[in-house]
């Protein structure tokens, strides 16, 4: 039904409707979209569209409860989705989908709506229906209890790799970058008279495709009538997971589609060269301090800034003690061990007990299309289940050039690198 048409169904016309103060026209708008049940993407558009010009032209003279509550009915709107017409409610990340999830929270409620919520995870997935809320003392009904407010997650790991990294955003799926290839010739010294040096330079392009990272939930109201902090975890779930699988792709992806080239398979390998056989009694401090060099042996404006190992290798590097008991902190570290030769330590889950990763991570270059994108639509069967899809994906890629690969240099065998560092017997 068209607005104008509405206005006919309550016998006002356009010119009455005209003359009528603009809260009154206010609560006729929000009247009307209380009316709506589902609409065509291109209707909801362009309503989106009247409502934004009317807001702006009357922001004056209309009350903001008024205001907000026209907006709030647009927003309930957006989240009603119409199989057959196609709706669609498309929005950038984090805060719009807790504007859908959280303070919308009763408009999904009031939808003829009897499902649940379903939670995909690493286990088989399903729907988290009110039966997954269990008692200590059993049985799948929440006491009549007042709750602390507190909802205790799943452990997950911390979000770091991105903040290492150098970062770019792209409109397209795929970015070229250029390599400088050697050419003929280079400076030389030149005695008067004589032909100067002359040198050249070859190109290499380079193209770079971005893969999608993708994690969805399914919402009903059936689980929404569980508390408030439910709602919030629904959201942290969903793009909290979708990070955290970034991160492991920017560090460990295979580089075989659909995963994206990690970090560990740019580096090159490790060598001993020619500190084999040179360091007495070597620990990990004087492994991290070699490659360091190694590194910048390569280039002088390689300048290593992150090591990346096991938690258990670097409480290992903690805990490494002299005979008579009293620790050992080589003179390259600060006193917490965390920073050697300049490079900070830190660890995590994505690196085995065998594997040591050093870079200088200004070289690695994280691209990524657009922000996060939220869509809450159905699919499948969820019209018939009274359920709302809510997916989270966004396309991501990484990429050291071929000329900063020696900025990164991956150990895959620990104890193995530190026998070949000692002396032989």
């Amino acid at each position: 039904m068209k607005f104008k048409q509405f206005l006919v169904s309550k016998g006002i016309t356009e010119d009455a409707f005209g003359k009528m103060e603009a809260s009154e026209q206010a609560k006729l708008h929000t009247e009307f979209l209380d009316t709506l049940e589902g609409v065509s993407k291109s209707d909801f558009d362009a309503l989106k569209t009247e409502l934004a010009t009317f807001k702006e032209a009357n922001k004056e003279t209309v009350a903001k409860a008024d205001l907000d509550a026209l907006q709030s009915k647009l927003d309930d709107l957006a989240l009603v989705v119409d199989e057959n017409k196609g709706t669609q409610s498309n929005v950038d990340a984090f805060k719009e989908l807790h504007d859908g999830l959280v303070e919308k929270a009763d408009a999904i409620k009031n939808q003829k709506s009897t499902g649940t919520i379903a939670n995909f995870t690493i286990k088989a997935v399903g729907p988290v229906l009110t039966t997954n809320v269990t008692s200590q003392a059993g049985g799948n009904v929440v006491a009549m209890t007042q709750s602390t407010g507190e909802l205790y997650a799943t452990n997950d790991n911390r979000l770091f790799a991105e903040s290492l990294m150098s970062s770019m955003s792209t409109d397209a799926d795929q970015v070229t970058y250029i390599d400088e290839v050697a050419g003929e010739g280079g400076a030389g010294m030149t005695a008067e008279g004589s032909t100067k040096s002359q040198s050249d330079v070859d190109y290499v392009e380079r193209t770079l495709v971005l893969q999608n990272v993708t994690h969805f939930i399914k919402v009903s109201t059936k689980m929404l009538k569980q508390p408030a902090y439910i709602v919030q975890a629904v959201r942290n779930t969903l793009l909290r997971k979708l990070q955290l699988k970034k991160q492991s792709q920017l560090l460990a992806g295979t580089g075989i589609a659909p995963e994206i080239k990690g970090i560990k398979e740019w580096a090159t390998a490790y060598s001993a060269g020619s500190f084999a056989g040179t360091v007495l009694e070597p620990n990990l401090n004087d492994l991290i301090r070699v490659i360091v060099a190694q590194i910048q042996n390569v280039a002088d404006d390689f300048y290593p800034t992150y090591a990346i190992l096991s938690h258990d290798r670097l409480a290992g590097m903690d805990l490494k003690k002299a005979s008579d008991g009293h620790y050992v902190l080589p003179p390259f570290s600060t006193i917490d061990n965390r920073i050697i030769a300049g490079v900070r330590v830190v660890a995590s889950n994505e690196f085995t007990d065998d594997e040591l990763l050093v870079g200088d991570f200004t070289k690695a270059n994280y691209v990524y299309r657009d922000q996060i994108q939220v869509s809450i639509n159905l699919d499948g069967n969820d019209y018939t289940k009274n359920l709302r899809t809510i997916l989270a994906e966004q396309e991501i890629g990484l990429y050291v050039s071929n000329n900063e690969v020696g900025a990164f240099v991956l150990c895959d065998d620990i104890d193995a690198a530190l026998t070949e560092l000692a002396p032989t017997p």
